[in-house]
């Protein structure tokens, strides 16, 4: 994996970490005692956190490391609807390019 796959998985996870959290990004980086532009440095994609600083992003959210450093699966148990399988199933096959379109849609690229 390429360091900027793997700061986009960060970037990901942290974003969805982030708004189910309902703390704003401000708040999170005071807690964790950063600057509020190094906060955004991760959720920008641009840089990537110490691992020091990943356990205490981990701590804070009550996850675990493996929950901000890999690809979000579907959690075991947690049922998908069939078009939520078929979408998710395409997605893994497309191509690069594709998937960057795909993101870029979403908005999380």
């Amino acid at each position: 994996m390429t360091e900027k796959e793997q700061r986009d998985i960060f970037k990901s996870n942290l974003i969805r970490l982030v708004r189910k959290s309902g703390k704003s990004s401000k708040e999170i980086a005071e807690a964790l005692g950063v600057s509020p532009q190094r906060f955004s440095t991760w959720l920008t994609g641009s840089t990537l956190p110490r691992i020091g600083m990943v356990e205490a992003l981990a701590q804070f959210f009550n996850v675990q490391k493996s929950d901000l450093l890999d690809p979000v699966r579907p959690a075991s148990g947690e049922n998908l609807s069939e078009d939520e399988s078929s979408v998710l199933s395409a997605y893994r096959s497309a191509s690069d390019e594709i998937k960057r379109a795909v993101k870029a849609v979403l908005g999380v690229e």
